[in-house]
């Protein structure tokens, strides 16, 4: 058998004739509603892009809080140096 994402079990004979309806109806759905496909893609574009932008802001934040410490150790050395 196959195993789902869930983790259930499934015969992969069910699987294969599930498959050799969904197919084609998805091929034909993407032939007459291709724009649905379209606007799926850019959603997924969208959000991808957003994640970059979520990471890029973390990453930004992380290097103004190391030039900060880096700042402050600066400022000790110059203290403890005179």
């Amino acid at each position: 058998g196959a195993r789902l994402i869930d983790g259930r079990d499934a015969d992969v004979v069910v699987l294969g004739r599930i498959a050799e309806v969904i197919i084609p109806a998805v091929n034909k759905l993407a032939q007459d509603r291709w724009e649905l496909f379209l606007e799926a893609e850019l959603r997924d574009v969208s959000n991808y892009i957003l994640g970059l932008e979520q990471e890029l802001d973390h990453l930004q934040e992380r290097i103004k809080a190391k030039e900060r410490e880096f700042s402050a150790t600066e400022d000790e050395l110059h203290k403890l140096l005179g």
